[in-house]
């Protein structure tokens, strides 16, 4: 930002595209009134002509299959923040998330293509984020180029080097606390000739919650309540909270998750998730198929600690 002019709103815009080679480029320019494109060309920047805006979906829905044979300008736009969300009934966490959703959004592009990231933080800390994507072939993935604060936006460009399903992360430290608390994501690169034709196709990714909850007065019980534990406590020989099963009843679980650094670093999670909720697809949540069709699932394991050994019991993959 040049403070000479007192601007407030300037975007900070990189350019970042990969070479044969492995190698990848920067170019950093400011600019307030200049748009990305005219950037681009002052870098000398030859780009693919064809341009679109990335679909994107969240878990567990996928992209539609990309139809085109030549490669194009994707844009994706990616925004940091912090958002309560309900994890378990009762039960709410201060999620960090990619586009206010975990896991982030799934990214389809395909080989050839150039990514082109808008990255902005709304997250009112002040804490700083960026992207580590691991189909991008340089430095830290792109996190050093994409990293943004409040208010900020940057603009980076990668180019699609390398056909495969890839975990995308937030890279800023400790990493750990940022992929722990919901930054994380899945983006597909199909290869030229895209891949074979299913039926349906399932986002899911695996993740651990670290946390402890709020503590908070005990609730005064009512006169019925007391009455109720005085005839356990007798019937029990003064066993109050075993209620005539021979186990101790645990408290219900209710109330803010607060995070715990310590209790990742112990890898010790509270929960373990498939898409960031527990139970998510139980019930009305389930993956749905009928007989005889073919289904693909794009399958990640944002962590931050544990492996994943995914597993759909009585069905064989026949590819993986």
């Amino acid at each position: 930002m040049d403070s000479r002019h007192g601007s407030r709103c300037k975007i900070r815009q990189m350019y970042v595209l990969g070479s044969l080679l492995g190698l990848v480029t920067a170019v950093l320019l400011f600019s307030a009134s200049v748009r990305a494109d005219e950037n681009l060309k002052i870098a000398n920047v030859n780009l693919p002509k064809l341009r679109e805006q990335a679909v994107l979906t969240y878990a567990p829905a996928v992209p539609p299959p990309i139809q085109r044979k030549v490669p194009a300008v994707v844009e994706v736009r990616m925004d940091s923040s912090v958002k309560t969300v309900e994890i378990k009934p009762g039960v709410t966490y201060k999620y960090w998330t990619f586009n206010g959703d975990v896991p982030g959004p799934f990214i389809r592009v395909r080989v050839g293509d150039v990514l082109e990231v808008h990255h902005t933080n709304s997250d009112q800390s002040g804490m700083p984020h960026n992207i580590d994507f691991h189909a991008v072939t340089g430095p830290g993935g792109g996190a050093p180029v994409t990293t943004v604060v409040k208010g900020e936006e940057h603009v980076a460009w990668f180019k699609m080097l390398h056909s495969g399903l890839y975990v995308y992360h937030c890279a800023a430290p400790p990493v750990m606390d940022h992929i722990a608390n919901g930054m994380y994501g899945l983006i597909l690169v199909e290869p030229e000739k895209g891949l074979s034709k299913v039926d349906r196709e399932f986002y899911v990714m695996q993740s651990e919650v670290y946390g402890k909850f709020k503590e908070s007065p005990p609730e005064e019980k009512t006169a019925e309540a007391k009455a109720e534990d005085d005839f356990w406590a007798e019937d029990n020989g003064g066993a109050g909270d075993m209620h005539g099963h021979g186990e101790e009843t645990k408290p219900e679980e209710r109330g803010e998750l607060i995070f715990s650094h310590q209790d990742g670093l112990d890898e010790h999670p509270h929960y373990v998730f498939f898409n960031g909720k527990y139970g998510k697809h139980i019930g009305e949540g389930k993956l749905t198929a009928k007989v005889g069709e073919k289904v693909r699932i794009f399958f990640g394991n944002g962590g931050a600690q544990f492996i994943s050994s995914f597993y759909v019991i009585g069905e064989i993959f026949p590819n993986v």
